[in-house]
């Protein structure tokens, strides 16, 4: 049993998430789902200038904003279909004016926010699939052929859409990473994350050696990979730890 007042990370999803209940289950208690829905809930207050207390609603209950110790964001913007409580015609608006009062919550939050939002991303940079591959081509990361098409989806559907069979994986959870052990493309995983100012990152590549090209990257691991959630679980429990939140990071 947890008490509104115990140390919680927020993991920012859609209640369509699988991965996100999963994670917080594997967790045991310390992290808790948030859903856009959650912001329709009575119990929130919240002053942008700081000079007020501040709560949240986490999972239907009220959480005071000192309690929280770290946020893992795995939303870009809200939509529509996060809100099937909210009558059709005023879904539109209503979920700009959540994605809005998101940015400006976690901007405020002093805890670490994994990823930092964006103005144009609640996740981090708002960078398309051809955005990725310039900046691995300015790094002077070798990367497969770009084809460029117009497009209406969102960079979280797009990159989600990714053709990754065949591809080698490396996740990046803040210093440390996930997935293959091949010293160049870990080091061309990181310095992807680093030109793009997040702590975590999924980045694919067309082969396992060093001559690997670069295909396409995600601010958007997969959760459901119980060595990605325990990396990311310990990555927000040390950050915690060090900004002297949390006794004992695990």
């Amino acid at each position: 049993m947890t008490s509104a007042t115990d140390p919680v990370i927020v993991l920012i999803a859609s209640r369509g998430d699988p991965a996100a209940a999963s994670f917080a289950e594997r967790a045991g208690g310390i992290v808790r789902v948030m859903t856009p829905a959650d912001l329709s809930q009575p119990g929130w207050t919240f002053d942008a200038s700081g000079a007020g207390p501040s709560m949240a609603v986490i999972a239907g209950k009220t959480v005071p904003s000192t309690a929280i110790i770290g946020v893992v964001t795995r939303l870009a913007v809200v939509t529509e279909q996060d809100l099937p409580h909210i009558i059709v015609d005023d879904r539109s608006y209503v979920a700009a004016e959540m994605t809005a009062f998101l940015l400006a919550w976690l901007t405020s939050l002093p805890c670490p926010v994994v990823n930092r939002p964006s103005p144009q991303c609640l996740s981090g940079p708002h960078w398309r699939l051809a955005q990725w591959r310039l900046a691995a081509n300015r790094l002077g990361i070798p990367t497969v052929p770009t084809m460029l098409r117009a497009s209406r989806t969102t960079p979280q559907s797009e990159n989600d859409a990714q053709e990754r069979d065949g591809t080698t994986s490396i996740v990046v959870v803040g210093r440390h990473h996930v997935g293959t052990v091949d010293p160049v493309l870990v080091a061309y995983a990181h310095a992807l994350a680093h030109a793009a100012g997040v702590e975590l990152l999924s980045a694919w590549f067309d082969g396992d050696g060093p001559s690997a090209r670069f295909v396409g990257a995600s601010l958007w691991p997969d959760l459901g990979d119980a060595r990605v959630s325990d990396a990311v679980l310990r990555l927000m429990c040390t950050r915690a730890a060090e900004a002297g939140n949390l006794r004992e990071a695990v």
